[in-house]
């Protein structure tokens, strides 16, 4: 059942999978789940346990319409994160359904000071992937691995079995 004042964070468009940089402006879907046009709302997020930061958002969103909100820039650390998101004081009150107000996305900030050059990596230790490297594997199937049945110099090499599955995407 509809209520008349209902906002919620529907989805995350940025930050998503590996971020190279310092901070972040994330970008996020904001729908109107109630039956009342939706003037206003607070959008409010967070990285991992941190200070809550709040946006205010206005405008004028019909009702089950959706858009794309862009917050102010929040700095971020190397490693994996998650990132909540959730809307209060929809029209300046409150919230008729509360339980559709909250998403999370999970990404990884990847180091910006990047390796000298030239970079040569041999795949040689048995860690894999190695330290500062990350696989994206979209669909969850087959994906990156190392083999010490191949190698250019010493012993070993990495690998991506096309030969058995479409590798599209694999990074």
């Amino acid at each position: 059942v509809l209520q008349a004042t209902d906002a919620g964070a529907t989805s995350v468009l940025q930050p998503n999978g590996n971020v190279c940089a310092s901070s972040i402006n994330p970008q996020v879907i904001l729908k109107n789940w109630g039956t009342n046009t939706l003037t206003s709302a607070v959008i409010n997020y967070k990285i991992d346990i941190g200070l809550v930061q709040m946006q205010n958002w206005s405008g004028s969103l019909a009702s089950l319409v959706t858009t794309s909100v862009t917050l102010a820039s929040i700095p971020v650390t190397s490693g994996t994160h998650t990132l909540t998101v959730y809307t209060t004081l929809p029209n300046g009150g409150a919230d008729g359904n509360s339980t559709n107000d909250t998403t999370y996305q999970t990404f990884i900030v990847i180091s910006a000071s990047g390796v000298s050059l030239p970079f040569v990596e041999g795949f040689e230790g048995t860690t894999f992937p190695p330290a500062g490297w990350t696989i994206y594997n979209p669909d969850n199937q087959t994906t990156w691995a190392r083999t010490t049945v191949a190698a250019k110099t010493g012993s070993a090499s990495a690998y991506m079995d096309n030969n058995n599955h479409n590798a599209n995407g694999q990074i």
